[in-house]
């Protein structure tokens, strides 16, 4: 149970099963709404994730919650990337609260 990444050198295994990647700014395109909360726990992947997401993506996501992984990345660089995006951050325990703060 658990250890499974998108990352084959982090994976606790050799076997693997194939799926389907849909990206954010796709989702957020087809959907056409605002989002109140983006949950991500993503065993490392979230990093990739936000380090590529615009301001045009973020204007539509009210508030993000990350569990991150700060062994396999430098979380200070992702909430400065998040802070670029208007997001403020808050932390607790192993997880980040993102909130855009044109709502407070």
């Amino acid at each position: 149970m658990g250890g499974h990444s998108f990352y084959a050198g982090e994976a606790n295994a050799t076997e693997y099963v194939d799926v389907e990647v849909v990206d954010i700014p796709s989702i957020l395109r087809d959907h056409q709404q605002q989002v109140d909360l983006l949950k991500l726990d993503c065993e490392g992947a979230e990093f990739d994730i936000l380090m590529n997401l615009t301001i045009s993506d973020a204007q539509q996501i009210r508030r993000i919650i990350v569990e991150t992984t700060s062994n396999l990345y430098d979380v200070d660089q992702l909430n400065a990337q998040m802070s670029s995006l208007g997001y403020q951050h808050k932390p607790r325990n192993d997880l980040s609260l993102y909130t855009r703060r044109a709502y407070g």
